[in-house]
This record gives C-alpha cells, structure tokens and sequence, in this order.
C-alpha cells in the first residue's frame, strides 16, 4: 500500500501506521471514506482525474477513476462512467470559454506590465515640484532644491523641471495610448495564434 485517498476531500495521504499483537507494523486506512492506493500509477491515475474535470468514484468496493480526457473536446458523463467527445455546439462553447480565460489572463499580464514601466519610466516625476516650477504654487519644495546646489539659478532649475515634466507626459501618453492598443487586440482575439503574439508584443515591450 503505497498511499490513502480521501475520497470526500479529494486529496492523499500516507498510510496509517498500527502495530500488530507481536509489534509487526500494519498498513491501512485512517476510517471511513479513505481507501487504499497501491502504486504510483494509480496515484497518477486519481490525480489526473480530478485535474482533468473527470471523476473518482467507488465501485464494489473499490476505488475506481476516469483517467485525464482524451482531449480539450471531450467532457466526463458521470451517468455513463465515461468520457463523451463534445458535439459542434458544445465544442465552440468550450473553446470560447478557453479564449475567454486566455484573455483575462492576459489583461491582468498587461495591467501589470503597465505598472512596471510607470514605476520603471515615471518614478521620478513629482507634481508637486512642477506646479512650483510653473507658478501654480509656492517654491517650497524648490527652494530646498536650489538650496543643495547645482543650478546657477532658480530660473534654470524651474527651466530643468518642466522640461523633465513634459518628457515624462510624453512617456505617459505613449504607455496609455500602447496599453489601450493592447487591450484592444487582447478584447478582439480570435485564436491561441493572436494570444500567444499578444503576449510576445506585451513580453517585448520595455
């Protein structure tokens, strides 16, 4: 006996351990709804069916399992203990519910590529120090600034910051105008083929 199932939870455990009257060890199962695996193949078995949608069940006694799906269009009929290829209908559903998920997966790789390169791109830029440099609120922030050294006057470092501020929006544009193109492409995919190029542009993307 190599392991016990679980067959409410679904899930393996080791053996449980007792001793016999002279000190011998016996394998078993801990109670009711554990049963006993022998090999490593029927624990592959049970796992792949339950990875794969289909069913472990018992029968006279004994655990039984459907095995992984011949393939993507098939489904699991627990009425007929047996796996039953999708009609057309059926197979265009699945596949559209496949390409759905690919396509949430891959807005969410987006929205965090997004965040990468604002922090990467737009980390330094500060607000607060552009609306002083333009005159919208006092040279505090500025004045402290000017104070550490390096510009000969306020005006030059006013002149450095609202340069730095337009080719930071110049930056953010363009990373909103890029991700609002990809999520347009990822919203309008049709195959695994416009997938996976998505996900290799968004990859590139620096």
């Amino acid at each position: 006996m190599l392991k016990q199932f679980n067959l409410n939870g679904l899930y393996f455990d080791a053996p449980r351990i007792t001793l016999d009257s002279f000190g011998n060890e016996i394998e078993g199962v801990t109670g009711d709804g554990w049963y006993p695996v022998e090999t490593q193949d029927d624990v592959d078995g049970i796992w792949q069916s339950v990875d794969g949608n289909g069913e472990v069940w018992i029968e006279n006694g004994e655990l039984k399992w459907s095995g992984p799906p011949p393939s993507d269009n098939h489904r699991w009929d627990g009425n007929k203990k047996q796996w039953v290829e999708l009609g057309n209908k059926e197979k265009n559903a699945r596949e559209a519910e496949i390409l759905a998920q690919k396509q949430t997966a891959l807005l969410q790789t987006l929205n965090a590529k997004v965040a990468e390169l604002r922090a990467k791109h737009l980390s330094n830029y500060s607000i607060r120090e552009e609306q002083e440099a333009r005159g919208l609120l006092p040279t505090m922030l500025l004045d402290e600034i000017f104070a550490a050294g390096g510009y000969s006057s306020m005006d030059e470092l006013k002149a450095s910051i609202i340069a730095k501020a337009d080719t930071l929006a110049i930056i953010e544009g363009a990373l909103t105008t890029k991700a609002v193109e990809l999520r347009a492409q990822i919203n309008d995919a049709k195959s695994d083929d416009d997938i996976v190029a998505i996900q290799r542009e968004i990859e590139a993307w620096t």
